[in-house]
């Protein structure tokens, strides 16, 4: 399966999974010190490329995973670097689904 997997990179060359999870526990390595080629054969970029709604175990089998995509790990799993730690709560993020695919069958006309 391909996973489409997101860097973001300082002006300083420092690489994190994202722009809000920028912190020691998430540092993946420095492109301008070992190259970018290098940062994305890391151990911790491969980590962060291997996981997935499919790789959470209290996501892998909830019918909306792939439209809520987990919850957004930076903001629900500050303190921690498990790729795979599930958010504590995502009851809002199913019922978020829920109203976008019912919007959804409304504008398309399907029942």
């Amino acid at each position: 399966m391909w996973n489409r997997t997101n860097i973001f990179i300082k002006p300083n060359g420092r690489a994190y999974p994202c722009y809000a999870w920028c912190g020691e526990h998430t540092f993946i390595g420095n492109v301008f010190e070992k190259g970018l080629a290098n940062v994305l054969k890391s151990k911790k970029f491969k980590m962060l490329k291997n996981s997935s709604v499919d790789t959470i175990e209290k996501c892998k089998d909830c019918e909306y995973r792939y439209l809520c995509g987990g919850a957004c790990r930076a903001w629900g799993n500050q303190d921690t670097l498990d790729l795979n730690a599930a958010p504590v709560e995502c009851k809002h993020l199913k019922q978020r689904v829920q109203k976008f695919i019912k919007a959804a069958k409304l504008y398309l006309n399907v029942f």
